[in-house]
C-alpha cells in the first residue's frame, strides 16, 4: 500500500522506479483534491524502489523497501 497526501487540489503523478532507475509503474495520474490517499501497489519483486510524487504545488521523492 502506498500512502500520500495532497495539500491542495492538483493534478498528481506518482511514478515508481527500480533501484537501477527504470520506471516500472505510474499508479497515480490525474486530478486529486486535498486529503490523504492509499493506493494499492505491490511490485513483482522484493527490493529497493524509489518514487516521485509530482503536483502543480509540490514535488516529493523518496525510497521504500519491499521485503
Amino acid at each position: 500500500m502506498f500512502k500520500f497526501s495532497v495539500s491542495e487540489e492538483s493534478r498528481i503523478s506518482l511514478k515508481i522506479y527500480t533501484a537501477a532507475g527504470r520506471l516500472i509503474a505510474i499508479p497515480v495520474r490525474g486530478e486529486y483534491s486535498s486529503g490523504f490517499y492509499q493506493i494499492p501497489f505491490k511490485p513483482k519483486a522484493k527490493g529497493i524502489y524509489f518514487y516521485k510524487l509530482e503536483s502543480e504545488y509540490e514535488n516529493k521523492k523518496g525510497k521504500f523497501v519491499i521485503f
